[in-house]
């Protein structure tokens, strides 16, 4: 007489539905929720038009950081900017000599004499060889 033969035990199937939608561990989904969503009407639409750039007023904020690094006798200039909505980056280009560091430790006293928040200096800008100095607006 031969000995039964062992079957192996089944192993649980994988649900198709993803377990964050399981409850406890059930292999019941989550129902739907039946309260209405608000409509989209409710939401303010965004600007038709997006704010003119005031290219006269980031000339002179160009200019008046080229003079407040004159002050602390660092020779730069301002090369380009890009405004943002909340900062602008202003691209230095350094004179011979001026190591990017020294900016960088003039970064609150530049903030006190440009009369702004806060300022970061951007010591390497990735393929360009200027420094940037982004000042809040």
């Amino acid at each position: 007489m031969q000995p039964p033969v062992q079957q192996p035990a089944p192993q649980p199937q994988e649900s198709l539905i993803h377990p964050l939608l399981m409850r406890n561990g059930n292999s019941h989904p989550l129902q739907r929720p039946t309260t209405p969503l608000p409509s989209l009407d409710l939401l303010t639409p965004p600007p038709s038009e997006i704010e003119p750039v005031d290219t006269f007023a980031l000339e002179q904020m160009a200019r008046l950081v080229e003079a407040r690094l004159a002050d602390f006798r660092i020779k730069a200039d301002v090369v380009n900017y890009s405004p943002g909505p909340v900062i602008t980056r202003f691209e230095l280009n350094l004179a011979p000599g001026v190591k990017a560091a020294r900016i960088s430790n003039l970064s609150r006293d530049l903030a006190r004499s440009l009369s702004t928040v806060a300022v970061r200096v951007v010591e390497v800008i990735p393929g360009k060889p200027y420094v940037g100095l982004e000042a809040a607006e």
